[in-house]
Order: structure tokens, then C-alpha cells, then sequence
């Protein structure tokens, strides 16, 4: 009879945590959502989403990837999908390709709004969460 290997504790508990964070990913939706950085940058307006990619940066200095190996929910479904595919990723290239135009659209919009005017972590969360 063959043992399947478990996995160390430390492993186990970042992937609870990682399936925990997809299951909750619809609650958050909206405090990841790069669209309502744009929509509100229109408006001269910092949002929830803009606070959380911004302290996400900043934690980024610090703790590395902490973030994305503990708690993202794109790094949950990541973990759970590579069982699928393992295959590691060509080329470094696809993430300066994803975020050098959001980050360009949002300082276009928020020099066209004159700058920020209002911090509201609310604005578009009527319901303060997505499913609300």
C-alpha cells in the first residue's frame, strides 16, 4: 500500500488560506477591480480599489510576494489550476504588457479630472460589498 505524501503544516495553512480568499473573491470583486481606479481617477475620486493596489505595492517592498503566495485570490485560483497545467509561463514580458497601459490611462484621467479631489472608499459599493 502506498502513503500519499502530506504536505508540511506551513503549506497546507497557505492553502486554506489561498481557498479561503477565492471563495470570498465575489464578496470582494469590487476592492480588486483596476475598472473602478479608472472610473473614479475620471472623477478626481481615490476608491477602495486604488487604497488596496496601493498598499499592495507598498507591502510588495517589503514582504515580497507575501501577498500573492498567501492571500490573492488570482494566486488561489493559480495554485488550484496548476494542477491542471504545470507548465511553467514563457517570458516576463506579459506583465509590463498588462499594467504599463492601466497605469498610463489612470494619470491621463486623473490629469484630465485636475488631479484627486476626494478620497471615497465607497464609490461604487453602494452595498459595501458586492453581493450586498
Amino acid at each position: 500500500m502506498t502513503r500519499i505524501k502530506q504536505l508540511p503544516r506551513r503549506q497546507r495553512v497557505r492553502k486554506a488560506l489561498l481557498f479561503v480568499s477565492l471563495l470570498l473573491f465575489p464578496v470582494t470583486l469590487y476592492y480588486f477591480s483596476p475598472v473602478t481606479i479608472v472610473e473614479s481617477a475620471a472623477q478626481g475620486i481615490v476608491n477602495a480599489s486604488f487604497i488596496v493596489f496601493g498598499l499592495m505595492f507598498v507591502a510588495a517592498l517589503f514582504v515580497g510576494r507575501l501577498w500573492c503566495g498567501w492571500a490573492c485570490p488570482a494566486g488561489g485560483l493559480q495554485e488550484f489550476g496548476s494542477v491542471i497545467n504545470n507548465k511553467p509561463a514563457r517570458g516576463n514580458w506579459i506583465k509590463w504588457a498588462i499594467w504599463i497601459p492601466w497605469i498610463c490611462i489612470i494619470a491621463v484621467l486623473v490629469a484630465r479630472a485636475s488631479g484627486y479631489h476626494a478620497i471615497d472608499p465607497f464609490y461604487h459599493l453602494e452595498g459595501g460589498v458586492t453581493l450586498a
